[in-house]
């Protein structure tokens, strides 16, 4: 059970796409129970009292990062040092209906490997959402004097309109410099097509864009 819950940890983890530095701050210092180190704690369904210190140690709750038609990500900054023993539950209204989603990490910056500067946050993502709708999105922290409670309204994006009929069509084997060419002179409303097969290419870079009336 342990096992299949640490893999579950990593997979979240790499969905967040955190820099080397934070997956380190996340996953604990180094210690003979590197495993132990890396454990979410589950806050419990009545966090008890309200926390004025742990009030005033957290920031405004954000949506990190454009959303996606499934999936919102979350991040709370931590100021001061509100202790080291804290949980975040988040749960989000489903119409009439609370659902819990899981619980942030705790990024740690005195655990992270050398690199870019650490701020001290709790982050995650909630995952298994419908496109294009609002959700209100509850995260409550807990600590050993009582709870601190951060809200948000986000929206999911909408799923793309079905492509139209194809304007560039590029055949398995064709090399970089062809398919760049063709990135290069794309324009709004074109519709790229890559046929089934194997392209030996690297480091392409599409650089043109349309509209939400005229996509690319």
């Amino acid at each position: 059970m342990y096992e299949q819950r640490r893999k579950k940890v990593s997979r979240l983890v790499g969905s967040i796409v955190l820099p080397l530095s934070i997956a380190s701050a996340c996953a604990g210092p180094p210690s003979a129970e590197p495993q132990r180190a890396a454990k979410i704690q589950q806050v419990p369904a009545d966090p008890g009292p309200r926390d004025a210190q742990l009030e005033a140690a957290l920031g405004t709750l954000s949506h990190d990062g454009p959303a996606t038609p499934e999936q919102l990500s979350l991040y709370l900054p931590i100021a001061g040092d509100p202790g080291a023993s804290l949980a975040a539950r988040v749960r989000y209204r489903d119409g009439t209906r609370w659902v819990d989603a899981h619980p942030l990490f705790r990024v740690r910056p005195e655990f992270a490997a050398k690199g870019p500067r650490v701020d001290a946050v709790f982050a995650g993502v909630v995952t298994g959402l419908e496109p294009g709708r609002e959700y209100r999105v509850e995260v409550t922290v807990r600590g050993p004097g009582g709870h601190a409670i951060r809200e948000l309204v986000a929206r999911t994006a909408p799923l793309p309109r079905p492509a139209g009929t194809p304007t560039k069509t590029i055949a398995p084997g064709t090399g970089a410099a062809q398919i760049q060419a063709v990135f290069d002179s794309a324009s709004a409303n074109d519709v790229i097509v890559f046929r089934n097969g194997t392209y030996p290419v690297d480091n392409l870079t599409l650089k043109r864009g349309g509209t939400e009336e005229r996509p690319l």
